[in-house]
């Protein structure tokens, strides 16, 4: 299991922990997928359900790629009911090289009825541009327009950034260019990585900073 995230459904008063892993050759042709275990009370738990697993011809490298890139599951609590569907951003990883670590990667939107899905792609290609090495992907709904905020990979540009693109209402497409926010540089406190010389952005979490709240 990989970078899990609970899900807390308050409609079905159940909790998913969701997670990328790899289902064995036996049980479903050793391909990338993610599933979930259920708990009413965080101590027992039952699954696993796969509730996405990479098709014959799913777009990228799915072939050469033991897991869905890190951070699928973190971006697994953005499920969301729109239009009586219910949607949930998913790490893909893609195919190439380039920059620092040596690999690819890119942001894919998937559609299910429930936290169970099976979960299906909108199209057979990332939603966020494919020139972009692009990662964790969090919905974000600013006066009822839906947007992603992710990172560009630090491992493709050295000096990671966090950008946000706007998405259609019923999130199958972006809107528009992306929205560049900040760098990974800007933050006073960061420091470079020894080991890459790269400054890293890494899992965007949004959350609304109310005035009243501030000291």
């Amino acid at each position: 299991m990989r970078d899990v995230c609970i899900l807390a459904d308050e409609t079905t008063k159940t909790y998913y922990a969701v997670s990328s892993t790899f289902v064995p050759a036996s049980e479903g042709r050793g391909r990338p997928a993610v599933h979930a275990y259920t708990s009413k009370d965080l101590i027992t738990w039952e699954g696993p359900h796969i509730i996405f697993q990479t098709p014959e011809g799913f777009w990228g490298d799915a072939k050469h790629s033991r897991h869905l890139g890190a951070g699928n599951a973190r971006l697994q609590r953005q499920v969301l009911p729109v239009r009586n569907l219910r949607h949930r951003f998913k790490t893909r990883p893609s195919s190439g090289t380039t920059g620092c670590r040596g690999s690819n990667a890119a942001r894919q939107v998937l559609v299910g009825d429930s936290p169970l899905g099976p979960f299906k792609p909108f199209q057979n290609h990332s939603t966020l541009p494919a020139d972009m090495m692009t990662l964790d992907g969090t919905l974000w709904i600013e006066d009822g327009i839906p947007w992603m905020i992710f990172c560009h990979e630090w491992v493709q540009i050295k000096d990671g950034t966090v950008e946000m693109m706007q998405l259609k209402d019923d999130l199958s497409e972006t809107v528009g260019e992306p929205v560049h926010l900040f760098d990974g540089s800007d933050a006073p406190w960061n420091r470079k990585s020894p080991q890459y010389h790269c400054f890293v952005t890494d899992g965007p979490t949004c959350f609304v900073r109310r005035a009243e709240s501030c000291s």
